[in-house]
């Protein structure tokens, strides 16, 4: 199968493109907080998750290809090996914890990103769940035919954002303007934006 590489590069502008969005946000938060974890950066976190998402649709049907490898290792800018990432692929897609802890990750993510969206008037967080999506539509296109598992991900994917984003959407109208969460842990944590 030949690699879609003029995809694979539209993919990796677009990911570059959404962690800019946050760098600035990133600076201005560890101005304002000198003590900030780098570890709790919006950026360290969307990286993450991004990569993350595409592991557990990558590793759904455990038949990792080339391509596949290839196309992560572009998309991400990463120099893993098939079997190291057939080894991640494999302990994310395997493990019911692990699959849970992505979803409350990605809760947290989005919840705290419109946070920040809500008092800067930006739409950050939109372009992220557009961006999740459409990862989707690119491992089907990468593989030479979409498995149902994958497919199955995907859904489960696309369903709970939507219910995360509905929540968000609630919770938002009556949260104090600074208020930011934790990313790695959840717990509530403050900071004030100029």
């Amino acid at each position: 199968m030949n690699i879609d590489h003029k995809l694979l590069a539209s993919a990796r502008e677009a990911y570059l493109r959404l962690l800019d969005l946050y760098r600035p946000l990133d600076a201005q938060i560890s101005a304002a907080e000198p003590n900030w974890d780098p570890q709790d950066h919006f950026c360290t976190h969307l990286a993450a998750l991004c990569a993350d998402t595409a592991l557990v649709m990558l590793g759904a049907d455990h038949e990792l290809s080339e391509p596949e490898l290839v196309a992560f290792n572009t998309l991400f800018a990463l120099h893993e090996t098939p079997q190291s990432l057939a080894s991640m692929a494999e302990w994310i897609s395997q493990r019911e914890v692990a699959e849970a802890e992505f979803f409350n990750r990605l809760d947290r993510f989005m919840l705290s990103s419109s946070l920040v969206d809500a008092r800067s008037g930006s739409q950050r967080t939109l372009e992220v769940l557009d961006f999740f999506k459409s990862l989707g539509q690119l491992v089907a296109l990468i593989d030479e035919r979409y498995h149902q598992s994958e497919d199955h991900f995907y859904r489960q994917l696309c369903e709970r954002i939507e219910a995360s984003w509905q929540q968000v959407d609630n919770f938002v109208h009556e949260a104090e303007p600074a208020l930011v969460l934790d990313l790695r842990n959840g717990s509530q944590s403050l900071y004030r934006l100029a």
